[in-house]
């Protein structure tokens, strides 16, 4: 197969991937959760496809299961430590299945990139908010500070989809633009 047929088929993948990760990131702002049907209809719709593109060459399926296996391995512990909710392992794992290792990899660098540049300030952002708009001294400010962040687990998470959504685009931007120079696939 061509480097062009290659890159035909890599830049369909990636489009695939940047629709459903704009889909779940619409998820995940909204309720704070992704469907598992939603999940689950992405995960097989790539598997499918890999397995059609067994005529072509069956290195599309091994390198998507190899990158499911991966996406769900690299957030699992998160969610073991309840840092993470069930949706975002599926989402890196139906990522890893519609990418492939090799991109998968380079997406979730960008992803986990962007995650810290927006985490960080975000949560500094509202840290200071709050002190500020909470009425008494400094002392009780910080105390009432660490009671409101002990309240719900379900509204400490921040939505990782969004983060996931951003780093694909970034992703496809580079391999459309740079992808001569890169040779990404």
């Amino acid at each position: 197969m061509s480097f062009y047929e290659q890159n035909n088929i890599g830049f369909c993948f990636l489009t695939i991937a940047l629709a459903f990760s704009l889909g779940a990131a619409y998820f995940d702002l909204k309720t704070r959760k992704i469907p598992n049907r939603y999940n689950l209809s992405f995960f097989l719709f790539g598997l499918i496809i890999k397995l059609a593109l067994i005529g072509i060459s069956s290195q599309y399926l091994i390198n998507g299961l190899i990158g499911s296996f991966i996406g769900f391995l690299i957030f699992l512990p998160f969610f073991i430590l309840r840092l993470a909710g069930g949706g975002d392992v599926k989402l890196l794992a139906t990522l890893g299945m519609l990418l492939g290792w090799q991109h998968f990899l380079w997406v979730f660098v960008i992803t986990s990139t962007i995650d810290g540049l927006i985490l960080i300030p975000g949560r500094l952002m509202k840290t200071v908010w709050v002190v500020l708009n909470l009425p008494g001294s400094m002392k009780e400010k910080l105390k009432n500070l660490s009671e409101l962040n002990k309240g719900s687990k379900r509204n400490n998470k921040n939505p990782y989809a969004l983060p996931v959504a951003l780093g694909c685009l970034v992703y496809l931007l580079v391999y459309l633009f740079f992808n001569d120079y890169l040779r990404f696939s």
